[in-house]
């Protein structure tokens, strides 16, 4: 709830984008299996969404155990310098995994050069679009109408269909 913890968790949210991106459009180029790679991608971000609540209350006894144990005041800069190693570890890889979804659907959907740069766009724009759509509906409606956990679930729920 602070510009630095927004600012922590923005940096990393691009940070794994731009990361499962170049790893995984690299590995897309070289394979044949890019839908199939797209669809384990997609799995693998449920299967985390899935188990999100579990990983976050251990990071979260960790981060206070850490910082309570030490005396380490929680407005210094060693408690920001924790916080940015916990949004790392609670974020890095379903936004890897993330990174990797758009270079799969290019590619599988890009047989030739002539397509590139319409499909780029068509799945770029695809992309933004439920980003917004999924933000507003999370963010603004169904965290409020039936919470946190269920919102997450039914993120995962779709991941894992998409991804199936």
């Amino acid at each position: 709830n602070s510009t630095y913890a927004q600012s922590i968790l923005l940096a990393t949210y691009m940070g794994g984008l731009a990361i499962g991106a170049w790893y995984w459009g690299r590995k897309i180029d070289s394979s044949s299996k890019a839908l199939k790679i797209f669809a384990w991608l997609e799995i693998g971000i449920a299967l985390y969404c899935f188990s999100y609540p579990f990983i976050f209350n251990a990071l979260e006894h960790s981060y206070i155990w850490v910082v309570s144990s030490n005396d380490i005041a929680s407005d210094s800069g060693l408690a920001l310098f924790f916080k940015l190693i916990v949004s790392v570890f609670a974020i890095i890889v379903p936004t890897i995994l993330m990174g990797g979804t758009l270079p799969a659907l290019v590619k599988y959907f890009s047989q030739r050069i002539e397509g590139v740069a319409t499909n780029v766009a068509r799945f770029y724009f695809l992309n933004s679009l439920g980003a917004v759509v999924g933000t507003f509906l999370g963010g603004f409606i169904l965290l409020q109408y039936i919470g946190l956990n269920a919102t997450n679930y039914i993120a995962a729920f779709i991941d894992l269909i998409i991804g199936l």
